[in-house]
């Protein structure tokens, strides 16, 4: 989820914080509060940031029930951002459909725009 929030903030032409805190900071501030994004990815995030937190620095472990809730909130701000930042032109070049037919070489890629 950072990672995706880091790509919106670049997309956006918005400089990225150095840690955590600086990310979902401008985050919150440029894409939620006075951007295109609504409040509930903005807690999405947050929520997200809760958990690491523990995981990272705390003697707690995070319950598997929590970690399958987590993986629930990314998939569905990672669609968010693709929908936000990421418009459909952008995925036209990518074409891996000739991976899956066995031609797999760079010459087939090339030939596919990739």
């Amino acid at each position: 989820m950072f990672d995706a929030a880091r790509a919106a903030l670049e997309a956006s032409g918005i400089d990225v914080g150095k840690t955590h805190k600086g990310l979902l900071n401008t985050f919150s501030n440029n894409l939620v509060k006075d951007g295109p994004l609504p409040k509930e990815i903005g807690r999405l995030l947050k929520h997200a940031e809760t958990f690491r937190y523990v995981a990272d620095y705390e003697d707690y472990q995070v319950e598997l029930s929590d970690a399958q809730e987590i993986v629930k909130q990314a998939e569905t701000f990672i669609t968010a951002m693709r929908m936000q930042f990421m418009p459909e032109n952008k995925f036209a070049k990518f074409s891996p459909h000739f991976m899956s037919e066995g031609r797999g070489d760079q010459e087939q890629a090339e030939r596919e725009g990739c």
